[in-house]
C-alpha cells in the first residue's frame, strides 16, 4: 500500500509539472505578446506620420484649373476660336452658316429654351391647379452638311426625335467645307460655332 500510494503521488506531480505549469506560463505569455502589439500599434492610430502633412499644403495648383479668375469659357477662348454666334428665337425660319474648316474641329454648341405652356385643370380632391409644360411646338435642329456633296455630316437637335436636352454640344473632326443649318420653332436658341486655332 505504501508503495502504491508513493507512486500514485508521483503520478499527480509529474502530471501538474508537466501538464500544469506549460498551461499556467503558455496563458501569461500569450498576455505579454497581446500587451506588445497594443504598445506598438497605439503610435500608428493616434499619430499620423509626419510626411504627409506637406501634401496639403504645398502641392501647386495647376495652370488650367478653373479659377475666379480663368472660367471655363476664357479655356475655350485659349483652345478655340469662335468663327460664329447667335441668339434669336426661331419660329419655323431657318439661319445658314458657312465654314470652310481647315483647323479641325468644328464644335457647335447650342442652348434651347423653349416655349412653356401653362394649363389649369382639377385635381383629384377638386382643386384648381396650374401647371406648366414644354410646348409640344417647340423644336430645334442643327445640321452639318458636306458644302462640296451636299451630304449629311452630322445632325443634333431638342425635341422631334431628338431628345429633351436643352444644352448641347457636339464636334466634326474632319477638316473640309461645311454648311450648317439651324432650324426651329417655338424656342430661343444660342448658337456658338467655333473651330480650332
Amino acid at each position: 500500500m505504501l508503495i502504491a500510494g508513493i507512486i500514485v503521488l508521483l503520478v499527480i506531480i509529474a502530471v501538474v509539472y508537466f501538464v500544469g505549469l506549460p498551461l499556467i506560463s503558455g496563458t501569461q505569455g500569450t498576455g505579454q505578446v497581446q500587451k506588445q502589439q497594443s504598445l506598438v500599434q497605439t503610435p500608428f492610430q493616434t499619430q499620423p506620420p509626419a510626411q504627409y502633412n506637406p501634401v496639403y499644403t504645398s502641392l501647386p495648383v495647376p495652370a488650367d484649373t478653373p479659377s475666379a479668375s480663368h472660367t471655363y469659357e476664357e479655356k475655350y477662348t485659349e483652345t478655340y476660336k469662335q468663327v460664329y454666334a447667335i441668339n434669336q428665337e426661331f419660329n419655323g425660319q431657318k439661319a445658314i452658316f458657312s465654314q470652310d474648316l481647315t483647323s479641325p474641329p468644328l464644335y457647335i454648341k447650342f442652348n434651347i429654351t423653349p416655349q412653356t405652356e401653362i394649363r389649369e385643370k382639377v385635381n383629384d380632391v377638386g382643386n384648381m391647379i396650374t401647371t406648366s409644360y414644354i410646348s409640344p411646338n417647340s423644336w430645334f435642329k442643327v445640321s452639318v452638311y458636306d458644302a462640296g456633296n451636299g451630304g449629311l455630316v452630322e445632325q443634333q437637335g431638342f425635341q422631334k426625335g431628338f431628345g429633351s436636352e436643352t444644352r448641347q454640344e457636339f464636334m466634326v473632326r474632319a477638316p473640309g467645307s461645311y454648311r450648317v443649318e439651324m432650324s426651329g420653332n417655338a424656342v430661343v436658341a444660342d448658337v456658338r460655332i467655333l473651330t480650332g486655332k
